[in-house]
């Protein structure tokens, strides 16, 4: 009897990637860590430039790089202050998003700058002596940064004309960050008096799913100049146009909400009345999620999977209430129209760090009256410099209907709004017109 040699190989497979996959997760924490503590100068000793190995080995802000480089800047929104209703309900008051804070929406636009080159996935944005341009990424030369993470790139590949960059850090396997902090800067390349026909390349991130291919059939951007960033991959471009990083660090402005709105728009009528709730499975997943959901069920939620669920777009339209798990499912809100009421359930590894922030400020800026249960993380992240554990979470269930009571005290309210010439949030005419 001859036994087949494929199950093996698909455990050896499965076992590669394993090992693969915590190699990869011991590298980012070991120099997450290690750039913790090191100062960013040290990166001038190293010899050569990043182009052959190593991290870009200076720093600067646009502003700073025009005084030696030439570099043209054309802003499209002002800085303008930055502010978010509460809560309706959050059971945990250690939540990020809870504790006052001052903050601003940076000014934004659009940057062209002659030589520079566009460096590994993550799309970092490199000018004339290897100088990283620090707002057109989410990080800078924060420790978190993979841009401080790069060892040796691919050699350099020449992109003639001009090339628009659209890719953005964690964007090429995040369905959150692909949206709105890559995708969502089109937005600015629109407003700031551009069309497709003004470049020879777009390069976009990769990922690649039913939703993305929509988003990019409507901004229209023609595929015969698409180019997809890849792993260590550079692009040394005779003019790079570089969009700015959207809004904050987890904080999506109100302009980005509106720029999908309208490039899908909602009906003004039909139904609103649909319950929805966004599970998760793998990591960071509810544990006791098969407890909690026929609560969820008895007051007529049906659950969605943005991978499976046909027109999922439309039923987001329709959603007066929304309940989701943390995790990238939940971008998917900006489909819902002004006035849905969302309840978010969180792991505390999640509550007391940044990404207590994606989901609220998301809310905020689309109108729509947000709440959060957190429940405990069977782990947490080693310091506040290193990414989201990925643990199981718990949520108790008196927590739980505590929240879901708070989300149904109220009914969802439409309140159409737009977005004024300085980027904020205002009211809008019956007719649509700002």
């Amino acid at each position: 009897m001859r036994l087949s040699s494929a199950p093996f190989m698909a455990a050896g497979a499965h076992t590669l990637s394993r090992l693969r996959n915590r190699f990869n997760a011991l590298r980012l924490h070991a120099l997450t860590l290690f750039w913790s503590v090191i100062p960013r100068d040290v990166l001038r000793l190293l010899p050569g430039t990043s182009q052959t190995f190593g991290p870009p080995r200076r720093t600067a802000t646009l502003a700073h790089y025009r005084q030696h480089a030439p570099a043209e800047w054309r802003e499209v929104f002002p800085a303008r202050p930055r502010s978010h209703p509460p809560p309706f309900h959050c059971n945990d008051p250690r939540t990020t998003f809870l504790r006052p804070f001052v903050a601003m929406w940076a000014a934004v636009g659009v940057a062209l700058i002659p030589g520079g080159r566009i460096v590994d996935e993550h799309g970092w944005a490199v000018g004339d002596g290897d100088t990283l341009l620090t707002e057109f990424c989410p990080w800078g030369r924060h420790p978190r940064s993979r841009v401080d993470h790069i060892i040796r790139l691919h050699p350099p590949q020449r992109l003639r004309g001009r090339t628009l960059n659209l890719c953005s850090s964690e964007a090429t396997v995040n369905f959150y960050h692909y949206m709105m902090d890559a995708i969502a800067r089109a937005a600015l390349v629109q407003q700031a008096g551009f069309t497709w026909a003004d470049f020879d390349h777009v390069v976009l991130p990769r990922l690649r799913t039913p939703t993305t291919t929509a988003i990019e059939r409507a901004i229209g951007v023609p595929a015969a100049k698409i180019i997809r960033m890849g792993r260590r991959q550079q692009f040394a471009c005779d003019v790079l146009v570089q969009p700015s990083f959207p809004g904050t660090i987890a904080g999506a402005p109100p302009w980005v909400v509106e720029f999908y709105r309208e490039l899908f728009p909602a009906p003004e009528m039909g139904r609103r009345d649909r319950r929805l709730y966004f599970p998760r499975h793998g990591r960071r997943s509810l544990l006791n999620a098969a407890e909690l959901e026929p609560l969820l069920s008895g007051q007529g939620f049906e659950s969605v999977d943005p991978g499976t669920t046909p027109h999922l777009r439309e039923r987001l339209a329709e959603a007066a209430y929304v309940v989701g798990v943390h995790g990238a499912a939940l971008t998917n809100l900006v489909f819902c129209r002004p006035g849905t009421r969302v309840l978010e359930l969180l792991p505390s590894d999640s509550a007391h760090h940044h990404n207590a922030f994606y989901y609220y400020t998301l809310c905020a800026s689309a109108d729509m009256p947000y709440g959060a249960v957190v429940g405990p993380s069977r782990r947490h992240r080693f310091n506040r410099h290193f990414p989201q554990s990925g643990a199981d979470f718990t949520i108790a269930p008196a927590d739980f209907e505590a929240g879901l009571r708070a989300l149904l005290a109220e009914p969802a309210v439409v309140v159409p709004r737009g977005i004024d010439s300085r980027g904020n949030s205002s009211p809008m005419s019956a007719s649509g017109a700002a």
